[in-house]
């Protein structure tokens, strides 16, 4: 007969790291040559109990010793991802519909203290209880990989003697697959916390499963004990963190009422758990198209009276189409039996039915008692149907008028002057005019004869002055001015005065600067040009042009500064020019657009013209200069 056997090690003496991965352990014994099956690992403290479900053999000890030396306690990042979110189910009396199980609740029953002694005899195992969670209640395929804690309020009446060993199963349907198995030894005799972890592998099953924890007392000792477990109140509330995804329903969908007013009472002679003919029947309908989706459904009995001992719900879900052709959908019968009054829930998982199309579908639902008489309310809030049933999103409508403008702001306080900044530095002085051409010399004159000696002849004639060279450039300065006349624009571009430049005057890099201020006679909105070409008119090509300003009122001043830049010189030169309006205390920048230049040509006269356009009154010139620096 086979003996469950434990060999004992410590973390800090055996164990590289002083640390273990109970998972990678486990995985390191079943790929060794250990012969013997792995029962389950402890750990208390410092030690660690491997169980095995046998005395190993000598050689088997000496491997199971080798792996414990080499072993890492390093986390295994493939079997416990970060991300998991962890669920906590408090162990509690009540009754979840499992035979023989009490419930895992997702919520702590702190009302009162429940404390469950069992007597464990010597070198045995005694059951203390199981638990489980509500039927349908998990709604997951997969339950993902993660830590599965166990933090359990327990005392032994032997301190260090016994121990508790959980078995987890997954439950359907009645039948019960179990996942894995841990424990954790006692080691006081006053009630205190122990907590137990295991990283477990994701688990694959069906939708519907329920989790289902076992806790069972064993004594490795010589004489009998009492291990207690206790759960329930504020204080000793003992619960299982699980690494499972909530269970609040994905899908919120339509809640539909027992339409009936007053109590609803279902007879002996509906008791029969498929007839649609004798139970009672209730039609529903949705407004507007919906969507038949995967998702939990509830029925919520109030139950005020039961007649000759109660049965259990038995109800049938019917969908009806306009032609009155019924699809049977699914049955499902309550697992508690109805005995006394009460309210009594019945919960299925069902898929999508997308068969039955967005609209013209009703639901039917008939029940039954499958026992004897049963009477519940209706016509109320109290016993209902929710169901994973949704509105689906109809055609979007008209756009509504838009709302009034809100009030503007009140302007907000002039700030303080900041202080004057440093002088700029000084400007590059302009380059010196070329110097003019040296006028040609005169013809020398004939030398006369030479007189008869003695007698001095007469001096010849002095020769004709050449002809005077022409005048060189003109430096630095003003070329253009406004004169004694102010210039004033019209409502159509005007010329406000420009400025010639002559022939061969210019070489690369030669800068103007324009410079013009004026005054507006009324309301009307400014747009200023520089213009360069061969006429000195409007009809010269734009070099520059301001955005247009805002509306003006009389004796607004109003003007603008910039440079014009010679890039290239010939038929075909290039000029660049940049420009910064104002309009009273608005700027007005450059009308935007890439940065271009404007042919002209520099080897015959050309002209820099400044234009004004007024859409409404004048805008008169107070002074301006068009100046080569």
């Amino acid at each position: 007969m086979a003996t469950l056997t434990s060999y004992q090690y410590s973390l800090q003496n055996d164990f590289p790291d002083d640390a273990i991965n109970p998972d990678l352990l486990t995985a390191q014994i079943a790929a060794s040559s250990i012969a013997t099956p792995l029962d389950h690992i402890d750990t208390a403290g410092d030690a660690v109990y491997i169980w095995f479900v046998d005395v190993l053999s000598s050689g088997d000890q000496t491997t199971l010793t080798a792996i414990v030396n080499a072993h890492t306690g390093s986390p295994n990042s493939s079997i416990v991802p970060d991300s998991v979110k962890q669920t906590i189910y408090y162990l509690d009396s009540g009754f979840n519909g499992i035979a023989s199980a009490s419930s895992l609740s997702e919520y702590p029953n702190d009302t009162a203290e429940t404390a469950v002694t069992v007597s464990v005899p010597a070198n045995s195992t005694t059951t203390i209880g199981k638990f489980a969670t509500t039927p349908n209640d998990l709604k997951q395929m997969i339950w993902s990989a993660g830590r599965w804690i166990f933090n359990l309020w327990a005392y032994c009446d032997t301190a260090g003697a016994g121990q508790i060993i959980m078995h987890v199963y997954r439950n359907v349907g009645g039948s019960q697959t179990q996942l894995f198995t841990c424990s954790t030894e006692i080691l006081n005799t006053a009630a205190s916390l122990q907590t137990v972890e295991s990283i477990q592998s994701a688990f694959t099953g069906n939708i519907n499963d329920t989790l289902v924890v076992t806790f069972v007392a064993k004594n490795f000792g010589a004489s009998p004990i009492n291990v207690t477990l206790l759960y329930g109140d504020v204080l000793h509330n003992s619960n299982v963190s699980v690494p499972l995804i909530g269970t609040s329903d994905p899908v919120v969908g339509l809640t539909f009422y027992y339409p009936s007013t007053g109590n609803t009472l279902i007879t002996a002679a509906q008791s029969s758990p498929t007839s649609e003919a004798t139970g009672q029947t209730w039609f529903t309908s949705a407004n507007g198209p919906i969507e038949w989706a995967e998702g939990l459904w509830t029925f919520v009995f109030n139950v005020t009276g039961v007649v000759s001992g109660g049965g259990q719900f038995s109800i049938l879900v019917r969908a009806l189409d306009a032609q009155n052709n019924v699809t049977s959908l699914f049955t499902v019968v309550s697992a508690a039996t109805i005995s006394a009054a009460g309210t009594y829930v019945v919960k299925v998982w069902q898929p999508a039915f997308p068969f039955l199309g967005a609209s013209g579908v009703n639901l039917r639902v008939v029940v039954n008692s499958n026992g004897n008489e049963i009477d519940f309310t209706s016509g109320d809030s109290t016993s209902y149907i929710s169901t994973p049933i949704r509105y689906i999103g109809g055609s979007t409508g008209t756009q509504g008028p838009q709302g009034n403008q809100g009030w503007q702001g009140a302007q907000g306080s002039v700030g303080s002057t900041g202080v004057q900044g440093p002088q700029g530095w000084q400007g590059n002085q302009g380059r010196q005019g070329n110097q003019g051409w040296q006028g040609n010399q005169g013809w020398q004159g004939n030398q006369g004869w030479q007189g008869v000696v003695g007698f001095q002849g007469n001096q010849g004639n002095q020769g004709w002055q050449g002809n005077q060279g022409r005048q060189g450039w003109q430096g630095p300065g003003a070329l253009a001015t406004v004169g004694a006349t102010p210039a004033t624009s019209g409502t159509s571009e005007t010329l406000i005065f420009s400025a010639s430049v002559p022939a061969n005057a210019v070489a690369v890099g030669t800068t103007f600067e324009i410079i013009v201020n004026g005054v507006s006679s009324s309301t009307g909105t400014l747009t200023f040009r520089v213009r360069v070409g061969a006429n000195g008119t409007v009809s010269d090509t734009v070099a520059w042009v301001s955005i247009t300003s805002a509306a003006q009122v009389a004796n607004q001043r109003a003007g603008f500064d910039g440079l014009l830049v010679v890039r290239s010189v010939g038929s075909s030169g290039t000029v660049e020019c940049e420009c910064l309006g104002y309009a009273q205390t608005a700027l007005l920048p450059t009308s935007v657009a890439a940065v271009a230049t404007e042919t002209v040509n520099t080897t015959a006269t050309w002209f820099i013209d400044v234009t004004c356009t007024c859409s409404a009154g004048t805008w008169t010139a107070q002074n301006g200069v068009i100046a080569q620096r």
